[in-house]
């Protein structure tokens, strides 16, 4: 799998986002292709990537404006995107195990109760889910995140553990 690949199933709306475009459920592009794409090279591997030119910021929200974008895990990865979509007016609730990590999250102005649940609650409110944990975590809380994808949700994932897992990939729909 590409490491710009980005599938998923939400309500009515089912996007593909991969090397080339963005496709409807019944599989017209949803992204006219006007150049060439952007290529990086990540390690020695060269990906074509979409840039805002392609996918603005704009087009990204009108998309998802009716979506919960639930991020599991506030430790390494967690603040930076979390903040970043909600700084970027995404709708966005993280779900975090009590503790140190927890407390940094309210410190970051994450309200308990309002955008700061448990792992489960926000699994629960999630329409998007990104599961953002380390992969030891994972493997210990996967069986708590997957019996809320349910019709009509994604999952986003960015860790090894989920890359090789079976139970979870690119390309399940919920």
């Amino acid at each position: 799998m590409s490491v710009g690949v980005l599938h998923c199933k939400i309500k009515n709306i089912s996007l593909i986002i991969n090397n080339r475009f963005c496709f409807r459920p019944n599989g017209t592009r949803l992204l006219k292709q006007k150049r060439k794409m952007a290529q990086l090279n990540f390690g020695g591997v060269t990906e074509n990537v979409v840039t805002r030119e392609e996918f603005p910021l704009e087009k990204a929200r009108e998309v998802l404006k009716n979506e919960t974008i639930a991020v599991i895990g506030y430790g390494v990865q967690g603040p930076g995107q979390s903040l970043n979509l909600r700084d970027n007016g995404f709708n966005v609730i993280v779900g975090q195990r009590p503790g140190k990590t927890y407390e940094k999250a309210v410190a970051d102005g994450w309200v308990p109760g309002e955008t700061l649940f448990g792992i489960e609650e926000a699994c629960e409110k999630g329409t998007i889910i990104m599961c953002l944990l380390s992969d030891a975590a994972v493997m210990s809380v996967w069986p708590t995140i997957k019996p809320y994808l349910t019709a009509g949700k994604a999952l986003s994932r960015f860790r090894n553990y989920m890359e090789r897992s079976h139970r979870c990939c690119s390309t399940e729909r919920y």
